[in-house]
């Protein structure tokens, strides 16, 4: 079970994407590391139930990682843990 936090919904300067959003994972610091999580699940755990999402692709050089969701997210996720299944 590797944990990861989420950053921010991914954005733009006047839009933000709420099925979208960047993630760091614990103990990846290279975006050569983030390759080897693409295509994984993702668990977001919330008071009412969970959201599941997939790994897609690295977001810029220092290891973050860009998650698409199937259910758009509200700003309260932000800062919250999420479980990355092996």
């Amino acid at each position: 079970m590797i944990k990861a936090t989420v950053i921010s919904l991914r954005r733009g300067p006047k839009t933000q994407n709420p099925y979208q959003c960047i993630i760091r994972i614990d103990g990846v610091n290279e975006r050569s590391e983030v390759t080897k999580y693409i295509g994984r699940k993702v668990v977001l755990k919330l008071p009412k139930g969970e959201v599941r999402g997939t790994i897609v692709s690295p977001h810029g050089n220092s290891g973050c990682a860009r998650v698409v969701f199937k259910r758009g997210l509200t700003g309260y996720v932000i800062g919250k843990t999420l479980v990355v299944e092996a």
